[in-house]
């Protein structure tokens, strides 16, 4: 009997100790950290295009793309960092055949730069883009419209922009803990592309470890999909209250977003990104029932210099 308890006890000691490891192999923890080295230099392409598909004739049909280039240099500074974001190329592509296309010098005026703190959170933004953009909103401003609104508030509200996307972009995962190996889902009301908050299921997949220019990199994969009810019912609503005539009537409508990217944890840069928003309708018409289908897709690769 002794033999037993013994052979037991050690088996339920193998048994928790194999439990533990796969368990800590299961939650191995990544923090994510905004700590590049100085001068950190890369060439961004990023390709956004938008396609509407519909079943009613003369409905807008058709595709939009624009493919940007720019130059992206991030020097430490005493007090932190500086993020410099200089665009070269732009081309702009509408079904298929190309419409406009800038250089850098037709692009000089977009160059800006972000200034972080020590912990890699946007404090200002300066740079042409800023001026220029001030310029040309007070010049299309009305008399009444200046009343209301300084140079300096403008700018102050653009700055603020650029900010909060740098904060969802990138600071607002400093600090977080990826825990490599695993699934988390979860519903929460969250405000969509469509104007609308409604019920939406969100699935992240924090994928695992990939190679890439040498670096350690984790690959991270997320899709949202709307509850279709929640969703038909909030745009129902916000049809209601707008005080434009509706002349069709809503019958349906989905949503689903995928987005995928590998990302440096200890330096915050998605060596490659791709995310694609899928929006569904269905309406009723005076001409009759039409389905429209628009997708939004974004790529962005880097490449190291």
């Amino acid at each position: 009997m002794q033999f037993l308890s013994t052979r037991r006890n050690a088996g339920l000691l193998c048994g928790a100790l194999l439990l533990a490891f796969c368990t800590c192999a299961l939650a191995e923890n990544v923090t994510m950290r905004f700590n590049p080295p100085n001068g950190l230099s890369y060439i961004e392409t990023s390709t956004m295009k938008v396609t509407r598909e519909s079943s009613a004739k003369n409905d807008g049909a058709g595709s939009q793309a624009e493919i940007s280039k720019r130059r992206v240099t991030i020097h430490k500074t005493k007090a932190g960092y500086t993020v410099d974001f200089t665009p070269f190329q732009v081309t702009r592509i509408r079904n298929g055949k190309t419409v406009q296309t800038l250089s850098e010098a037709d692009l000089r005026k977009a160059a800006m730069t972000l200034v972080l703190d020590a912990k890699g959170r946007c404090i200002d933004v300066k740079g042409a883009s800023i001026e220029n953009a001030v310029g040309e909103a007070m010049k299309q401003m009305t008399p009444e419209m200046r009343k209301k609104f300084t140079i300096g508030d403008y700018r102050k509200r653009l700055i603020e922009q650029y900010k909060s996307q740098w904060e969802e972009e990138v600071g607002k995962s400093i600090g977080t803990i990826i825990p490599v190996g695993t699934t988390e889902t979860k519903t929460e009301t969250k405000r969509l592309e469509v104007g609308v908050s409604a019920k939406t299921l969100i699935t992240k997949k924090y994928a695992g470890h990939v190679n890439v220019h040498g670096q350690d990199c984790l690959r991270v994969t997320e899709t949202q999909q709307a509850d279709t009810k929640s969703l038909v019912a909030a745009v129902k609503k916000a049809m209601q209250s707008s005080k434009a005539k509706q002349p069709m009537q809503l019958l349906g409508m989905q949503y689903r977003y995928e987005h995928e990217y590998v990302v440096n944890p200890s330096v915050l840069l998605n060596y490659s990104e791709s995310a694609i928003s899928t929006i569904t309708s269905t309406t009723s018409t005076p001409k009759g029932k039409a389905t429209l289908k628009m997708v939004r897709s974004i790529t962005r690769s880097c490449e190291l210099k």
